[in-house]
């Protein structure tokens, strides 16, 4: 608050409990989507997060208070739930968006990263996400060839990396699904995987 307002303590008279009360507020009204595109989360938020991690087992073994707490995983989980209120899911809507587009790039790019786009590989993108999807993928693969195509799903999974780390293994597993169907060779989605695995900052938390 000192730093919201930049006034000293001798001007500040300050309810916390009433101050968070807002969230309650702002959660009956559906949240605020223009938060999504603000530089940061609104303060009320940001206040209930610390509150959090003041409670969590990595805070207090950080300030020698003991090691029971809440785990930090479940901190997070929690924050991410809050940001997605305060937001009126738009969080939610951006993230589907994301994936969506993701996982469409990266099935285009295991299909043609051999140089050929089959018929059998166009059946199965049009299984997955429909004829619309297919005849525009048939398009840019004509229009630009299949070396483009890694450009888009590089850029299409770095906006899939800024999504927390529970997004990002949902996404990770959901695409190995629609890759397990799209009926082509074991070694081609499986490097596709490997790569994603690698860009989403996954595979060095599994090691």
């Amino acid at each position: 608050m000192k730093t919201g307002t930049g006034l000293s303590e001798e001007y500040l008279r300050f309810d916390l409990a009433s101050f968070l009360d807002q969230l309650r507020g702002l959660k009956s009204i559906g949240g605020h989507a223009s938060g999504i595109v603000a530089s940061h989360p609104i303060l009320t938020v940001r206040m209930k997060a610390l509150l959090w991690f003041e409670m969590s087992e990595a805070a207090r073994r950080l300030n020698g208070t003991g090691t029971h707490g809440l785990a930090l995983e479940r901190v997070d989980k929690r924050v991410e739930s809050l940001l997605e209120e305060a937001t009126g899911q738009m969080l939610a809507r951006v993230r589907a968006e994301s994936f969506s587009r993701a996982a469409m790039w990266a099935v285009l790019f295991a299909a043609v990263s051999d140089g050929v786009f089959s018929k059998e590989e166009q059946a199965g993108i049009e299984r997955l996400y429909g004829r619309p999807a297919v005849q525009s993928a048939l398009s840019y693969v004509r229009e630009n060839g299949p070396g483009k195509v890694g450009i888009q799903f590089e850029d299409a999974i770095r906006e899939v990396r800024f999504h927390p780390e529970t997004g990002r293994r949902e996404f990770w597993q959901r695409l190995r699904n629609d890759l397990s169907t799209l009926g082509i060779e074991e070694s081609q989605f499986g490097r596709v995987l490997t790569i994603v695995e690698d860009r989403l900052g996954l595979a060095a938390q599994r090691h």
